[in-house]
């Protein structure tokens, strides 16, 4: 039997949502007001089918996603990489200090991400590279975009 070609697929399960609130910092060191959104996710796979012509159970994938977003909703992301702001936690809360403006949030409500700046390019590459690191653990795992 000849070996399937390469198959790409575009997941975008109803599942793969989150909601949160942000700020953007911006190059001049001035903040946007915190906002919020609700995003969406879509998962690429890219690699050979089995031979029942999967390239993933999709049981699998939108588990693996889901858990990686759980995290992230109805939480304010807040960069934990960035040289902008300076984080300080006490009593349950979290303190943030930049240009001037400070922020008090409850600790339950904040989720850090390992990012320099909370924007749509940091978050793809974050949710990019934790959905890659989760199915690196399956065999055969296929090429990844989110």
């Amino acid at each position: 039997m000849r070996s399937a070609p390469s198959a790409t697929i575009k997941v975008a399960s109803p599942h793969f949502r989150f909601s949160a609130a942000h700020f953007v910092y911006f190059d001049d060191g001035t903040c946007e007001p915190l906002h919020g959104h609700d995003y969406r996710v879509v998962v690429e796979l890219t690699g050979r089918p089995s031979p029942a012509g999967l390239l993933l159970d999709f049981l699998h994938l939108e588990q693996i996603v889901r858990e990686i977003l759980l995290p992230l909703d109805h939480r304010v992301l807040i960069p934990g990489d960035s040289s902008w702001i300076r984080v300080s936690e006490k009593d349950g809360e979290v303190h943030l200090l930049s240009a001037g403006k400070r922020r008090c949030l409850p600790r339950e409500d904040c989720c850090f991400l390992p990012v320099p700046n909370t924007t749509a390019e940091h978050l793809v590459a974050y949710l990019g590279e934790t959905v890659r690191a989760a199915l690196r653990q399956a065999p055969d795992f296929p090429q990844t975009r989110v």
